[in-house]
């Protein structure tokens, strides 16, 4: 499955501080993967929100769970409506 795949990706690159940014952008991938999902109870869903607020604690963004859910929602949109890299919206 493709969430899986993206969040191997993810924490493989967490391994390295210099591909951090490598790690994020695989973790808002796996949201993106996560939205589309219908048939798991949201399990997937949850598990991508917890990880992308981990990314935006890291980067020293602590949000209510209201302003990550937004914030999440607008990382989503940006990504599917541009070939921008989702780390670069942060650093």
């Amino acid at each position: 499955m493709a969430y899986e795949q993206q969040y191997s990706l993810a924490q493989y690159f967490s391994e390295d501080p210099d591909d951090k940014w490598l790690s994020d952008h695989f973790y808002f991938n796996c949201m993106n993967v996560a939205i589309k999902v219908t048939d798991d109870g949201g399990r997937l869903r949850a598990e991508a929100s917890i990880n992308a607020g981990k990314v935006f604690e890291s980067l020293g963004i602590t949000l209510s769970v209201v302003e990550l859910s937004v914030m999440c929602e607008t990382v989503r949109r940006i990504v599917e409506t541009s070939r921008v890299p989702v780390a670069s919206l942060y650093y």
